[in-house]
């Protein structure tokens, strides 16, 4: 063991006839780092030299389908200095998973340098503990200029700007960057285990985003989720044949669905703490590749669906969404917001008390009116 600056016993392994040595990255490292959905931690096997002969993740809860992805990609690792600054760490190579891969070089970089100093008595060429991606700081850019940009086209309430935006949330946050809020991240809330505030992009998505839809209503789900975006422009290349609409008496029995799916969801986690029972919400893997055959069949059916019923998975079945509509009827800031026409809304809800609106502003739009 070694002792710390602040006075702590850090244990770690070693064997003094190879030379290796073994520990836990978040007993060396300054800091916790995020994942999707969970702080990350490895244990980490090195020689005297930094050269990394292996590396596994530890159980966390994490994202289950990021964390195999992950799993698989650590041999990548193998053989890298980690002591030293020019050694690149290929965060890139791991498709899909990005942000867990990031959170994982990040920690061992961070946790490596503390080691070569307080084990070995060397100072470890690697100068910065923490080095974030270049996709990490995009994405962080990316779900900030398309929330700013939002709140603008609230103003104007225009349908052909409203579908260039979706389309670019649908490219650039869903398959491009795979900026999802889901299930994993009401999780978090569950758990009661609240990431480090910063401006990195799971705290951003985990805890300011459903702030402010407590405040502001939930926009998130009208405005930057993917895979809605998704489903109103399917349902938009299709409405020009008068798809069939189903009676608003009707869809509101349908629309508690989602409510119920969550109450299961959270109550079984609650009971277990296991993240596999999660893995029934496709949104977070939807935009991955490759995806399972879960996912493929069930965001398959959700987005035929969406051709006859407007965003049918956001209304009936999406347990995360249902989660940011009870945040959402928080809505203290509600008389300041724009006035919506629930009369005029084509996805079911009826009055301006209802939970599940999706602050998509369609009602705002005049062409709205002729459809019903």
């Amino acid at each position: 063991s070694v002792v710390s600056s602040d006075g702590q016993t850090i244990p770690y392994l070693t064997d003094a006839k190879e030379n290796l040595f073994v520990f836990r990255a978040s007993e060396f490292a300054p800091e916790k780092v995020p994942g999707y959905a969970d702080y990350v931690d490895v244990v980490v096997c090195v020689d005297r030299e930094g050269i990394l002969r292996a590396i596994e993740m530890l159980p966390n809860h994490e994202t289950p389908a990021y964390a195999e992805m992950v799993h698989k990609w650590l041999p990548e690792l193998r053989g890298i200095r980690v002591f030293d600054a020019e050694s690149r760490l290929p965060v890139d190579a791991c498709s899909g998973a990005t942000i867990t891969s990031a959170a994982v070089t990040n920690i061992l970089r961070a946790a490596s340098a503390a080691f070569a100093r307080q084990v070995l008595q060397r100072a470890s060429q690697n100068p910065t503990p923490e080095v974030p991606t270049k996709s990490w700081d995009t994405a962080v850019f990316m779900i900030g200029a398309f929330s700013i940009l939002a709140f603008v086209l609230r103003s104007f309430s225009q349908r052909t700007l409203r579908l260039a935006y979706l389309v670019a949330v649908m490219v650039l946050l869903g398959y491009r960057y795979n900026i999802q809020f889901s299930i994993y991240h009401v999780a978090v809330w569950l758990r009661a285990e609240f990431l480090v505030p910063s401006w990195r992009l799971p705290f951003l998505l985990t805890v300011v985003m459903p702030l402010t839809v407590m405040l502001l209503g939930n926009w998130y789900c009208g405005y930057l989720c993917p895979f809605g975006a998704l489903q109103e422009i399917v349902g938009e290349i299709w409405q020009r044949k008068t798809p069939w609409r189903l009676d608003k008496n009707r869809w509101r029995y349908a629309r508690h669905i989602k409510f119920a799916l969550l109450f299961i969801l959270a109550a079984a986690y609650g009971m277990t703490r296991d993240s596999a029972i999660l893995s029934s919400d496709i949104l977070t893997t939807w935009f991955t590749s490759p995806r399972n055959l879960f996912v493929s069949v069930i965001g398959g059916v959700a987005l035929a669906s969406a051709i006859v019923f407007p965003r049918f998975w956001c209304r009936t079945i999406c347990p995360a969404g249902a989660f940011l509509a009870l945040l959402g009827s928080i809505r203290p800031l509600k008389r300041i917001l724009p006035h919506l026409h629930p009369a005029r809304c084509d996805q079911g809800v009826r009055t301006t008390t209802e939970l599940d609106c999706l602050v998509c502003d369609r009602c705002r739009m005049p062409q709205n009116s002729t459809r019903q």
